[in-house]
């Protein structure tokens, strides 16, 4: 697999979740990455902010067997939300 959605390997250079791997998953929504980091083995952190994600995040967790440790907390040094449009190629801000 030279590229993939999650997953990239060029010669010596590999970035693929392995058993045994520490995976943190920041910005987790549902957790589909995160379920599949679990599968192949991953201790995986998935962290989400967002209430109807997070508990989305959390039904994932639970059919996973409890896998994922899931946490209600975003990753950043202030507590702020901000939209953003995605506009052609290119990510806008809202004011």
């Amino acid at each position: 697999m030279p590229e993939g959605p999650y997953g990239y390997r060029d010669g010596g250079f590999d970035v693929t979740v392995k058993k045994g791997d520490i995976v943190i998953d920041s910005g987790a929504w549902i957790g589909d990455f995160a379920a599949l980091a679990a599968c192949y083995g991953a201790e995986t952190y998935a962290f989400e902010p967002v209430e109807s994600s997070f508990k989305m995040l959390a039904k994932t967790t639970r059919l996973n067997g409890g896998a994922i440790h899931a946490v209600k907390r975003g990753l950043a040094a202030v507590n702020v939300s901000r939209l953003y449009f995605r506009l052609a190629a290119a990510a806008v801000k809202a004011p």
